[in-house]
């Protein structure tokens, strides 16, 4: 998440620099994105890469019930993310379909 301006149970955040903050200044949450969680958790937990991609899919979308997300086989809606072995996002694919591609070379 950039830096801006938007709103939040009606609140107003401010996210400057890394940090999401109520115009108090109070801490209004996390901006931290997907690739640094996942390595946060394999790192601070020490977990298994395994253990990583259950914590953030399989067991997202069985606590939320969401039967067609957190696992690939027929019936599911085929989104997953594909990671470098330094857990840069690489590939981005929804419903089968890439809808990003990191082209760097």
């Amino acid at each position: 998440m950039g830096d801006g301006i938007s709103e939040l149970g009606g609140q107003k955040v401010i996210v400057k620099e890394g940090q999401a903050r109520l115009e108090s200044g109070n801490l209004a949450g996390s901006v931290l994105g997907f690739q640094e969680a996942f390595r946060n958790i394999i790192a601070f937990i020490g977990c298994s890469i395994l253990d990583a991609v259950k914590m953030s899919s399989v067991n997202q979308a069985r606590e939320f019930d969401l039967v067609r997300k957190g696992g690939i086989a027929p019936g599911k809606d085929a989104d997953m993310v594909l990671l470098s072995e330094s857990f840069a996002v690489e590939r981005t694919i929804s419903y089968g379909q890439t809808v990003y591609k990191n082209n760097r070379k």
